[in-house]
């Protein structure tokens, strides 16, 4: 039975994951240049920020590849009692599932969420008619009727971190049917996610607010941040990356797709903003352009996740439920990282 939020003690939670083995699994083997490519969300920075925290919180981190993994589940797992899945999109969408599939097969639920959630999520073209259906607005598509000279997105399906992605005219797509690419109409303005996590404190889904892509360019509405932006940055342009409040409708709906994807603990939502996102006011559901949910996003110890969640420890320091984290590292990355991986364990734990 799922652990109701005034159940769910994240302090009386970290006691319990002392002494106990914290499967870390991960991949980076026999994959063809897309999924290379894709895999520099996922370096060793990552891998270890996770180690740490398990570590952190007195528990024993042991590592898995994939191939590990599946040999681990296949022999009726052992003494592991948690798993951290930072698979990531390493493998095509139809085999991403996996680890968290066979994880709960053997009674080990899956950070940060089910196997569910995972293929619904990251299948791309599927969360845009489920974001249509919750009132977001979306990118027109070729069914939307685009004219040849409209400017549009290509990009895969199924993978992240804009590998693959591509900025053309529609009367440039060879095979617009192609099954493996969603088709769009480009739109101007700006880049931004929104991140929703649980709250410790309240024992509920809350929407953290938004960070913004802002490129210092001539204009920077007709900026795109792609594959090479993501994996170089400050090298082709220089970009500000503001944190935002959200107005109270965004931050509902944010809560809402989260929650219509199976997820329980954390998201991202990447939107597109049509006007200049400002710090002086929140960023308005009404100007948003929904493009994609990362119900498994990248949490690394530079990226938004991490920042939010460091931010709101920081806030919650003297509470009961957050205290306990103070006293085992005085770095606020590493204090991020605990939470995220304590409540994200918590979480999953109790669905």
């Amino acid at each position: 039975m799922r652990t109701t939020g005034q159940e769910a003690r994240l302090a009386d939670f970290a006691d319990r994951l002392r002494g106990q083995r914290v499967a870390i699994v991960y991949s980076h083997r026999f994959g063809v240049p897309l999924d290379d490519n894709w895999y520099h969300r996922w370096q060793t920075s990552i891998i270890a920020m996770f180690s740490q925290a398990v570590e952190h919180c007195g528990a024993i981190p042991v590592f898995f590849d994939i191939d590990q993994w599946l040999s681990y589940c296949a022999s009726a797992g052992g003494d592991v009692k948690f798993m951290v899945n930072l698979n990531a999109g390493n493998r095509s969408l139809d085999q991403w599932a996996i680890v968290p599939a066979l994880g709960e097969w053997i009674g080990i639920p899956s950070f940060p969420c089910s196997a569910f959630t995972v293929m619904l999520g990251e299948a791309k073209d599927v969360a845009k008619r489920l974001a249509t259906g919750c009132g977001w607005r979306v990118p027109r598509d070729l069914e939307g009727g685009l004219p040849s000279d409209c400017e549009i997105i290509r990009k895969p399906r199924a993978y992240g971190s804009s590998v693959g992605l591509e900025r053309l005219k529609a009367s440039e797509i060879e095979d617009p049917r192609d099954g493996e690419f969603i088709v769009e109409e480009f739109v101007r303005g700006y880049d931004a996610t929104v991140v929703t996590f649980f709250s410790a404190v309240t024992g509920r889904l809350e929407c953290q607010g938004a960070q913004a892509i802002l490129p210092r360019t001539s204009d920077p509405d007709d900026w795109v941040y792609d594959s090479f932006e993501k994996r170089n940055p400050g090298v082709r342009t220089q970009v500000d990356f503001p944190f935002l409040e959200v107005d109270p409708d965004l931050a509902k709906r944010a809560m809402e797709m989260t929650r219509v994807f199976g997820g329980n603990f954390v998201s991202r939502i990447d939107v597109r903003v049509t006007g200049r996102p400002s710090q002086s006011q929140p960023v308005r559901f009404e100007d948003c352009v929904f493009l994609e949910i990362n119900p498994m996003p990248t949490i690394g110890p530079t990226n938004s996740v991490t920042e939010m969640a460091a931010r709101y420890v920081e806030r919650h320091s003297d509470h009961s439920e957050i205290s306990w984290i103070s006293r085992l590292s005085a770095n606020r990355i590493e204090r991020a990282a605990i939470y995220l991986l304590s409540c994200g364990l918590m979480v999953v734990n109790s669905r």
